[in-house]
């Protein structure tokens, strides 16, 4: 990829987009407790190589355990800033 060289047949980087967001139809994503979870990248991460633990887009120093929500979730759920929380794999694929 550093030379832009593609191995494609029109010579450019193909994508492919994913048909919806939902990889599983079965899942139930109604709950009031079930939420989507995604992951972001550190200012001080490359890949999945983390340089350090400070995280200073978001004032997160010292740790990578953590999970930002939605207020609305937070407040909802009646969780606190701050608060320990364990987290619960919806999927039912065993995993």
């Amino acid at each position: 990829a550093s030379k832009r060289i593609w191995q494609t047949p029109n010579k450019k980087a193909n994508f492919k987009l994913p048909t919806s967001l939902e990889t599983d139809p079965d899942i139930d994503v109604g709950g009031k407790n079930v939420l989507t979870l995604i992951t972001v990248r550190s200012n001080d991460q490359f890949n999945t190589t983390v340089y350090g633990y400070r995280d200073r887009l978001r004032g997160i120093i010292g740790t990578r355990m953590v999970l930002l929500m939605n207020e609305a979730d937070i407040q909802r759920m009646g969780l606190n800033a701050g608060q320990e929380v364990d987290l619960e794999a919806h999927a039912n694929d065993g995993v």
